[in-house]
């Protein structure tokens, strides 16, 4: 049982910088969706006769 726990440990670590860097990357994705829907709030409550196109074309 120990032998086989040596074999998948050494696998866990290598692929724990890859999470790592999987999550770091899902969380810039999260911050830009976030920052996106931020700054257009902010021009719909400064466009007060609706004059700006806001909406998205992604």
């Amino acid at each position: 049982m120990e032998a086989t726990n040596e074999m998948f440990a050494p696998a866990q670590r290598r692929n724990n910088p890859e999470s790592k860097s999987s999550k770091k990357r899902k969380w810039r994705e999260i911050e830009a969706i976030l920052d996106q829907r931020n700054l257009n709030k902010e021009l719909e409550d400064i466009d007060l006769f609706n004059q700006l196109d806001t909406s998205t074309s992604h």
